[in-house]
């Protein structure tokens, strides 16, 4: 966490944090008053959850396809 903060499921995290999580974790953080810059590095692509996230999901896909696929 590099400012600010935010809440997930796991807890709060304040400047100077670190979360680790695994697939199993369905992250939905939410940010403080003040908002939060983080930063983020995954191992495998990101999967949205909830209707929009089906739709950015087959979004993502789509783009992801290399040219002439």
């Amino acid at each position: 966490m590099l400012e600010g903060d935010y809440c997930d499921e796991v807890g709060r995290f304040r400047r100077g944090d670190l979360q680790i999580a695994n697939e199993s974790l369905s992250h939905k953080p939410v940010a403080g008053a003040t908002g939060c810059l983080c930063l983020t590095v995954l191992a495998a692509p990101v999967r949205f959850s909830g209707p929009v996230g089906w739709l950015l999901n087959i979004w993502r896909r789509l783009h992801a396809r290399k040219p002439g696929e």
